[in-house]
């Protein structure tokens, strides 16, 4: 079922975002990290704020997973951070990924 997937789907949804010149984003994420551009995003998922790095990288924004804890976030940042700056590029950074995404934080307590 290709019609299901296409990008006609949700026109008005990631293009707006790219083009502005920026600020809708970053209300919701706060500048972290060492490179310019690099956010941790804060979103609400079932009634928990849970944490999300972000990092660009050229005209794609490549997002880790989401975190109970900022901390972890914060670790995930460095990571992408640094596979950035070392191999160089998007490619680098999403080899990383799947290593990020095994690595479990826990909910902290309430």
């Amino acid at each position: 079922s290709p019609r299901s997937r296409s990008p006609r789907a949700r026109p008005s949804q990631a293009p707006q975002d790219r083009n502005g010149s920026g600020p809708p984003a970053v209300p919701s994420g706060k500048p972290a990290g060492r490179l310019e551009g690099s956010t941790i995003s804060e979103e609400t998922v079932g009634g928990r704020v849970k944490y999300r790095a972000k990092l660009p990288c050229g005209s794609v924004v490549v997002s880790g997973p989401v975190r109970f804890q900022l901390v972890t976030a914060e670790e995930d940042l460095v990571k992408m951070e640094e596979a950035l700056e070392s191999e160089g590029g998007m490619r680098a950074v999403q080899r990383i990924q799947p290593e990020l995404f095994r690595i479990r934080d826990r909910p902290t307590p309430k």
